[in-house]
């Protein structure tokens, strides 16, 4: 079959490693490979709490403390089981003042350890 793309011919919309776009939802991602498709592109913020932390484990999510998508600064960034997040939303504990997030989330983390605790009873 022939196509109109030639071997080797890298196309015009073509995005180089490390540049970066805005989803429909706001977040920042960034380019970090070629090659593996939709595997291309990383959330920015999952990105930069990997290279401080090291790999993000299955089941959590990386929150931004003040609700700002784009403050990347790492204090800034909280790791969380979904659980907790879900907690977290469900009983409004995320707030613009990261400080304040920060104690919503030890909040949520301790109902989350008492309702697995009592599970397990």
């Amino acid at each position: 079959m022939k196509t109109t793309f030639k071997k080797g011919n890298i196309p015009s919309n073509r995005r180089e490693c490390f540049e970066e776009r805005v989803t429909k939802d706001g977040y920042i991602e960034i380019k970090i490979q070629d090659g593996k498709l939709n595997k291309n592109w990383m959330l920015k913020h999952r990105y930069i709490y990997e290279q401080h932390y090291g790999k993000i484990p299955l089941g959590h999510n990386v929150m931004f403390a003040d609700k700002n998508k784009k403050n990347f600064d790492i204090d800034n960034l909280i790791l969380v089981s979904k659980s907790e997040d879900l907690i977290m939303n469900q009983n409004k504990l995320i707030f613009e003042d990261k400080n304040l997030t920060k104690t919503g989330y030890l909040i949520a983390k301790t109902i989350d350890r008492t309702q697995k605790l009592k599970k397990e009873i």
